[in-house]
C-alpha cells in the first residue's frame, strides 16, 4: 500500500493508496473490498494510530459496518489482512501465501476464536 502525504484530499482517490493529512490528522483510502467507498480514519487519541517503519500500519482494524460490503480488515506493514478469513492480500488484492508459522499472533488468535465459536454453535 502506498502512502501519500496531502494537505487536502484529491477529487479522485486511487486504489491501494492511503492519503494522510497531517494538518488535519486524518487518513483516507478507498475501501479494500473494491466497493470504492471512501474510508476516513481520524488520527488522534480517540481514533486510529498510524505507524510508518518502511511500510504503513494503521491501528486498530478498519470495520466498515455502515457500508453495504461490511468489510473488516487490518492494514499491517503495507498489507491488507481480511479479518473474516485471516488471509493477507498485497496491493493488487492477490492473496499472499504464507505458512502457519509466519502468521502473526492476531491471525492465529482470530482463527482459534472462530474455531471455538463454531464448536459452540
Amino acid at each position: 500500500m502506498e502512502v501519500r502525504s496531502v494537505e487536502f484530499l484529491p477529487d479522485d482517490l486511487e486504489d491501494n493508496v492511503l492519503y494522510v493529512s497531517f494538518d488535519y490528522t486524518t487518513a483516507v483510502h478507498l475501501c479494500m473490498c473494491g466497493c470504492k467507498n471512501q474510508v476516513v480514519t481520524p488520527l488522534d487519541s480517540n481514533g486510529w494510530e498510524l505507524k510508518f517503519k518502511g511500510s504503513v500500519t494503521l491501528y486498530p482494524s478498519i470495520g466498515n459496518w455502515n457500508f453495504k460490503c461490511r468489510s473488516h480488515y487490518w492494514i499491517r506493514n503495507g498489507k491488507v489482512i481480511d479479518c473474516d478469513s485471516g488471509k493477507q492480500f498485497d496491493s493488487d488484492k492477490k492473496e499472499i501465501q504464507h505458512s502457519p508459522e509466519s502468521e502473526s499472533w492476531y491471525i492465529s488468535l482470530l482463527n482459534k476464536i472462530k474455531e471455538f465459536l463454531s464448536r459452540k454453535s
